[in-house]
């Protein structure tokens, strides 16, 4: 039952950041400061008196959620990236079509990189709802998550400023 529902809450961010054509930038913000309290729960036990090692529920949900929403949001950012070159701005004044093409591309690997620390963690996390197996066994850290969040940052400041004038 654990396990269904975690897989459960993290289908329901995957279905979260699929709606519209467009990805939510509020539910990606909200998204990106629950991930790491709900992680920081379920790393300090709190609210789970079973074994240690496993993962209370409630924060556990969150994390699933959470992280299932910002590993697609980021995913949906990589395969949109390719067609923010504008050719209009490089006529105005703005970086050339291939810098904006180099920024664009740096910008689609960057933000698949950055879902590697939030997939890292979900599983880490799916192993102590789960209890048994591989999984976990995982370390369950933040650790990459800031670099993560910085490297995406970066790579939207990078894209905005080659694709505009």
């Amino acid at each position: 039952m654990r396990t269904s529902s975690y897989l459960l809450a993290c289908a329901a961010g995957l279905i979260l950041a699929l709606l519209g054509s467009e990805p939510s930038v509020v539910l990606a913000l909200v998204a990106v400061i629950l991930f790491p309290l709900g992680v920081a729960l379920v790393a300090s036990g709190a609210g789970d008196d079973r074994r240690p090692g496993s993962a209370a529920l409630g924060p556990a949900l969150l994390v699933g959620a959470a992280g299932s929403f910002l590993v697609v949001f980021l995913v949906r950012l990589a395969v949109a990236a390719p067609d923010w070159v504008d050719p209009l701005s490089a006529d105005c004044g703005g970086p050339s079509t291939g810098a904006q093409q180099l920024a664009t591309w740096f910008a689609t690997i960057a933000f698949l990189l950055s879902t590697l620390p939030v997939l890292f963690t979900l599983a880490a996390v799916a192993g102590r709802v789960r209890r048994t197996g591989v999984l976990a066994s995982m370390p369950l850290s933040l650790g990459l998550y800031p670099v993560a969040v910085a490297l995406s940052g970066v790579a939207l400041i990078l894209a905005s400023w080659a694709t505009s004038c």
